[in-house]
């Protein structure tokens, strides 16, 4: 008896560099281990049932409740976090009631070739759930080139016209002037021409690389480059506390990407001394205070 047909799969593969994606990484911050737990649980329904989709509902909340013993709101909540920040996707939840991704699609068809399948429209992508790049033939096409000519015409430098020149007059004027001196000048002063022009060239390209590099985007500090500049300040900033705050934001100061961390540090320093001073003058006049109400008292 034959195998029934099934897309879903009996096993599939996960990257041992899962938890560097900076998206589980807010899953696990802001639900911790139950946020883990229900998105790798919808991972094995999708795998193991349709193979690179699970279709949505009430319903299905409540099974996935109901296996992990999870409130059913907590459920729903992870669903939609996960949608937010790209491990599924929100278009395809909103238009098919589905959860699905372009990686979980690309998986599942990489594995299925691995395989080696029959294709047929069972192993085959919905059109309306793909999230796959459609890749388009290229169809060469063919233009008639009809040559044009040009007459050429002779092209006369400026050198072989001031040495016709010169040679004209002294003949003429019966002058013992001294053509190969005039000729070395004048090839003097051309490659003192070239060689400016190729220094403005080279200064235009200098100038394009500065600000090519200017343009470059912004990368996230590690926490230990955060350490080594507060140590080579010496200001005592607790550099998790720094990065925390400034991973959870994004790295946007407001509403603007970050450019550069180590002048947030400059500025979290400068903040972190000048709280210092004021919390030191209110201490100075609490004390104050008392003071002057204990010797009020002994008067």
């Amino acid at each position: 008896m034959a195998r029934p047909i099934t897309s879903g799969l009996s096993y599939f593969s996960i990257d041992t560099d899962i938890f560097h994606d900076r998206r589980v990484r807010r899953l696990l911050r802001v639900h911790g281990s139950n946020g883990w737990l229900i998105y790798t649980y919808l991972l094995t329904e999708i795998y193991r049932d349709k193979g690179f989709f699970i279709a949505w509902d009430k319903n299905v909340g409540f099974d996935i409740s109901d296996a992990l013993d999870l409130e059913e709101s907590i459920i729903v909540e992870v669903v939609n976090f996960c949608c937010d920040i790209g491990l599924f996707n929100q278009e395809k939840l909103n238009q098919e009631k589905i959860l699905t991704s372009k990686s979980i699609q690309v998986r599942w068809e990489k594995i299925s070739k691995d395989a080696r399948r029959r294709v047929n429209s069972t192993y085959q992508i919905n059109p309306n759930y793909s999230l796959m790049q459609e890749e388009t033939e290229l169809i060469p096409t063919l233009t008639k080139i009809t040559p044009t000519l040009t007459p050429k015409t002779p092209t006369i430098s400026t050198h072989s016209i001031v040495k016709d020149s010169i040679e004209k007059d002294s003949k003429e004027n019966n002058t013992f002037t001294n053509v190969n001196i005039l000729e070395k000048k004048f090839e003097k002063n051309e490659k003192n021409e070239t060689m400016e022009t190729n220094l403005n060239n080279s200064s235009g390209e200098n100038k394009k690389e500065k600000v090519a590099s200017k343009r470059k985007t912004f990368v996230s500090p590690t926490i230990d480059e955060i350490v080594d500049y507060c140590n080579e300040r010496k200001n005592n900033i607790n550099a998790t506390t720094f990065w925390n705050f400034y991973e959870s934001k994004g790295w946007l100061v407001g509403k603007t990407k970050m450019k550069d961390w180590k002048a947030a540090i400059r500025t979290w320093e400068s903040k972190e001394k000048t709280n210092k001073s004021q919390s030191f003058s209110t201490s100075n006049c609490i004390r104050e205070r008392r003071a002057s109400e204990l010797l009020g008292g002994q008067n």
